[in-house]
């Protein structure tokens, strides 16, 4: 009788032993999974931090893309399309990272670019670069079925 109440015990024992363990992985998933969700966070903040920061720091490059975008991309010169081009893929790359993440609104905070002359003589140039589920996604935040 006396084996039989320790190996009862035992089982009890083990039993809990596996319950507290996955209540421990449960739990440090769900941190794991946060970390990684601020670290996208952060990453996003930093494509568009690069961006302002290129703006701020030469008075050209603000010049070029705000031409770029309020004019039609195709009035720029040779050489300012050349900047504005580049300026627009970090731009469109940093809502495609966050689309890619499975951000379901990458663009909530920056849609109102998609509406510029210059933003959509870019896009015409450049959307066959990106995979069709984020050209449809950038159809329907312009407004295109």
């Amino acid at each position: 009788m006396k084996w039989e109440a320790l190996s009862a015990l035992a089982e009890i024992c083990s039993a809990v032993a596996v319950v507290v363990t996955l209540i421990y992985l449960a739990i440090q998933i769900r941190q794991n999974s946060r970390l990684i969700e601020a670290s996208l966070a952060e990453s996003h903040v930093s494509a568009a931090n690069e961006i302002t920061r290129i703006l701020a720091a030469e008075p050209e490059a603000a010049h070029i893309f705000w031409e770029g975008l309020e004019s039609k991309r195709e009035a720029l010169s040779l050489d300012h399309r050349r900047r504005f081009d580049p300026m627009m893929f970090l731009f469109v790359m940093s809502a495609y990272q966050a689309f890619r993440q499975h951000d379901q609104d990458a663009l909530a905070r920056a849609d109102w670019i998609l509406q510029f002359a210059g933003f959509q003589g870019w896009w015409e140039e450049y959307r066959s670069t990106y995979s069709e589920d984020f050209i449809a996604y950038i159809e329907r935040k312009r407004g295109i079925p």
